[in-house]
C-alpha cells in the first residue's frame, strides 16, 4: 500500500492572480519512489473552507498526510481540519517553561523554504522518471532563482510559488 502525502500552501482566496492556495499531493510507493498524482490550485476559496477541501482530498488519497504551513492563511485552513488525524506536527520549544509542545504544520522560515525546495530539487532530479504531473509547477520549478541574499524565490512580479513536497 502506497502513502500519501498532502502539502498546503494556502493563500487569501480573494482572487488575486498572483496569490494561490495550493496543495500537492505525493504517493510514497513500497520501492521509495515518490510519484505527484494530484494538483488543486485555486486563488477563490476561502483559507478555512480551502482546509476543507484539502481533508476531502486527503481521506480520498487514503488518509494522508497533511503539511500545511501554520502561519497567516494556515492558521485559518488548519481550524477547519484539526479533527482530521493525520497531520505534521512541528516541535515548538518553550523557553520560559522549557517544555516542548506539538503545533499542527510547519513554520516556513528561510531555511526551511530552501530546504524544501532543495528537496523537490533532489526528488525530480534523482528519479527516473517525472514525478510532477502539473505543468505550472514544472514552470514555476524552471523559473525559480537564488536572490542576492540567497532567498530561492520566484522572480519579481511572478506568482507566489506553489511548490510544496509534503514530505
Amino acid at each position: 500500500v502506497s502513502q500519501s502525502r498532502y502539502g498546503v500552501d494556502v493563500a487569501s482566496g480573494q482572487g488575486e492572480q498572483l496569490d494561490h492556495s495550493i496543495a500537492h499531493v505525493k504517493m510514497v510507493t513500497k520501492a521509495g519512489t515518490i510519484d505527484h498524482v494530484a494538483t488543486l490550485r485555486t486563488d477563490s476559496i476561502k483559507p478555512y473552507d480551502f482546509g476543507k477541501v484539502v481533508v476531502a482530498g486527503a481521506m480520498y488519497y487514503n488518509n494522508a498526510l497533511i503539511c500545511v504551513e501554520n502561519e497567516g492563511y494556515g492558521d485559518a485552513c488548519i481550524d477547519a481540519m484539526r479533527w482530521y488525524p493525520y497531520h505534521y506536527k512541528s516541535s515548538i520549544y518553550q523557553a520560559d517553561s522549557k517544555t516542548v509542545r506539538e503545533k499542527l504544520g510547519f513554520l516556513m522560515k528561510r531555511n526551511t523554504r530552501t530546504t524544501l525546495l532543495e528537496l523537490e530539487r533532489d526528488m525530480v532530479s534523482k528519479q527516473t522518471y517525472p514525478i510532477i504531473l502539473d505543468k505550472e509547477t514544472i514552470t514555476e520549478m524552471m523559473l525559480f532563482q537564488v536572490e542576492e541574499d540567497g532567498r530561492y524565490d520566484h522572480p519579481k512580479g511572478g506568482r507566489e510559488p506553489g511548490i510544496v513536497t509534503g514530505k
